[in-house]
């Protein structure tokens, strides 16, 4: 599992000069785009730009609608054409989607957008003006043509959806006065064909079911101490990890070496935070007696990690998961000591 884990860390040893890094070698495997994702969760990190750049290159020229259009299809590949309720391609619908970002946030704000702004009122203005002009014709025969001769009855055939989505349309016809219909504005046809189009979408996503939700839990005890109480243990232990691996990794040039460095990592470190004149800090009162505990009873460092997984209740078949997470919690060091090693 340990060696595994190496695979993920930087690949270079103590250096003087600049070298070229790929800090996803570990990942060449897996093809490109799940290796990208999966090495944001494991290092942190954003692996794409945020949405915003990549419409402002869009708005600048520097991507094209062609791009655009080469991706949906290598995406879509032989269902582009297949058209969505008889009105559209799933090609054309994907495309205006990257065109037109949709506007994402929590119920509130979703609620508050749509009473103090004209998002029900007025067509985007970045929507193309023969788009609205269709909308609005559309929608004003519809209403005129079937909404108001086959009104709340429908036909034998018609679904307990296509149901629901008259009864809604009668009530807002009503709200907007259907006995005046005759004589309504551009602007007022505008209006209900955006509230007819939002109601429409509102209902059919509470008829659907609710996607499958991916949750990454944090693995180590330290994102979850640093989730509850805001404590980050990496603070506390990271800056004598830091020390004692810049000693350990000394090249020579330093003119005190660490006790026992030749008997690798685990032994120099035994042999240091053992000794009786005590801790650095007050939090490590405890530190001596465990090194000399784990001393006097002779336990490898394989038995000692073993140990540690038991006692912090980490179960086998989440070791490996652990242990990654554990060195690439200081993996600058980590992958220079695995170099070495």
């Amino acid at each position: 599992m340990i060696q595994q884990a190496g695979d993920l860390l930087p690949s270079q040893g103590p250096i003087s000069s600049f070298v070229f890094l790929n800090t996803l070698q570990g990942l060449e495997d897996l093809p490109f785009d799940e290796g990208l994702k999966k090495g944001a969760r494991l290092f942190g990190c954003q692996p794409y730009l945020p949405e915003e750049q990549y419409r402002q290159k869009l708005a600048q020229g520097r991507i094209l609608d062609t791009d655009l259009k080469l991706v949906v299809d290598a995406d879509l590949k032989n269902t582009g054409d297949h058209k969505i309720a008889g009105q559209t391609s799933r090609r054309d619908l994907r495309f205006a989607m990257l065109l037109y970002p949709l506007r994402m946030g929590p119920v509130a704000e979703l609620r508050w957008f749509i009473e103090e702004t004209d998002a029900l009122a007025k067509v985007r203005s970045d929507a193309p003006v023969g788009a609205r002009e269709r909308l609005i014709e559309q929608t004003r025969h519809w209403v005129m043509r079937d909404l108001r001769r086959n009104g709340l009855s429908g036909s034998r055939s018609t679904s307990r959806l296509e149901h629901r989505v008259l009864l809604s349309m009668a009530a807002l016809l009503d709200q907007f006065g259907a006995n005046t219909i005759e004589s309504w504005t551009d602007a007022k046809w505008e209006e209900f064909s955006l509230r007819a189009l939002w109601r429409i979408c509102r209902d059919g996503v509470h008829s659907a079911d609710a996607p499958a939700q991916v949750v990454y839990y944090p693995v180590r005890h330290r994102d979850l101490v640093h989730c509850v109480t805001d404590v980050d243990t990496d603070a506390m232990t990271h800056p004598l990890l830091i020390r004692f691996c810049a000693a350990f990794l000394d090249q020579g040039f330093a003119d005190w070496p660490l006790p026992e460095r030749e008997a690798g990592f685990y032994r120099s470190f035994l042999a240091l935070y053992r000794q009786p004149f005590g801790p650095p800090e007050a939090w490590q009162a405890g530190l001596a007696a465990e090194l000399m505990r784990l001393t006097n009873q002779d336990i490898s460092p394989l038995d000692s990690i073993v140990e540690s997984l038991d006692l912090l209740g980490v179960p086998e078949n989440e070791w490996k998961d652990y242990i990654t997470a554990s060195l690439l919690a200081l993996r600058g060091w980590a992958g220079m000591i695995w170099q070495n090693e």
